[in-house]
């Protein structure tokens, strides 16, 4: 009987894995800040993360320029021209599949001694990247988001593309459209929350409630 209470105790200390996708300017890091307060507030210790798009390609280029200075940056430009389409491709698919893996085992371990996750960015927005590029096909897309650590809440995030704008003072609402549109096709990848950010305080809100309810059954 001990045991099995020590056991039951284990697996309610677990902490959640909560995770925002979306494009820049939609308000994945404010809402984080939200979702560490609310988590605070159920009593777990709270970790956020940030999990850049094939983290990989950074580490390369780091370990690439330390051991050859004169290789980094200016020769990149001949080096993506020489190396460009399938290899390139190839290259980031295999980012993105080691992503996964060092993503999930990293969440696991904290989750795992009681920490609730936050990641402000998340694996969901490489496979933008990837389509945004043109390095995979729909279709190659959705097996790639199989291999994707499920988090415990998704969050995916989404604004007026004219209000994205003026918050990053940029002027492409073209290219911010297109963003958009891309992101809003995750949807059929996984489980999301979908929340409008245009409104800030609702947003708020609302990420509150949701992880308020969520906390019952975690």
């Amino acid at each position: 009987m001990s045991e099995v209470l020590v056991q039951d105790k284990a697996v309610r200390r677990k902490g959640p894995v909560v995770t925002f996708s979306g494009m820049d300017g939609t308000g994945k890091t404010t809402l984080a800040l939200v979702a560490a307060d609310e988590l605070r507030r159920q009593g777990y210790r709270v970790r956020i993360l940030r999990i850049y798009p094939f983290s990989i390609i950074s580490v390369a280029r780091w370990m690439l320029k330390s051991l050859f200075p004169g290789l980094m940056p200016e020769r990149m430009g001949s080096v993506r021209r020489r190396y460009s389409g399938a290899v390139l491709s190839l290259w980031r698919q295999l980012a993105f599949r080691v992503d996964c893996i060092t993503t999930g085992l990293l969440i696991r371990f904290l989750s795992n001694r009681g920490m609730a996750v936050i990641c402000d960015r998340y694996v969901y927005d490489s496979l933008v990247a990837l389509l945004y590029d043109g390095a995979c096909d729909e279709d190659f897309i959705e097996r790639l988001a199989a291999l994707v650590p499920t988090p415990d809440a998704a969050f995916l995030l989404r604004a007026n593309e004219k209000v994205i704008c003026s918050r990053k003072g940029v002027s492409d609402l073209e290219e911010c459209r297109l963003l958009n549109k891309i992101y809003l096709e995750l949807n059929d990848m996984g489980d999301f929350w979908i929340v409008d950010t245009d409104d800030e305080r609702s947003a708020r809100s609302e990420v509150r409630g949701i992880l308020s309810y969520s906390g019952r059954r975690w």
